[in-house]
């Protein structure tokens, strides 16, 4: 699958951050902003409450995006998904995506 080709820019984890932007569609600010608590794996879907409109929005999570999720690490359920390689949420995403 196109989703297991190494991926050249930076680290396993910004490789799976990239990954999940591309099979989910979700904006780089929603992934960065992603918690565990927003994922319903029995509905098989993602709630976003920070979106661009500042209104509820549900994204639709195919078994891709759901392998995706199993390879990060789980701190509790308010925890950000989506940490660096050091364990610290992602800042400046936006910036990381410039590369």
């Amino acid at each position: 699958m196109w989703l297991d080709t190494p991926f050249p820019l930076g680290s396993p984890q910004f490789a799976d951050l990239c990954r999940f932007a591309m099979v989910t569609g979700m904006r780089q600010a929603e992934i960065a902003a992603l918690e565990w608590s927003w994922v319903d794996q029995e509905s098989e879907a993602a709630s976003l409450y920070r979106t661009k409109r500042m209104r509820l929005r549900t994204i639709s999570l195919c078994p891709a995006a759901f392998e995706i999720l199993e390879r990060q690490s789980r701190f509790n359920a308010k925890s950000k998904v989506f940490r660096d390689g050091n364990g610290d949420d992602w800042r400046k995403i936006s910036s990381k995506f410039a590369l």
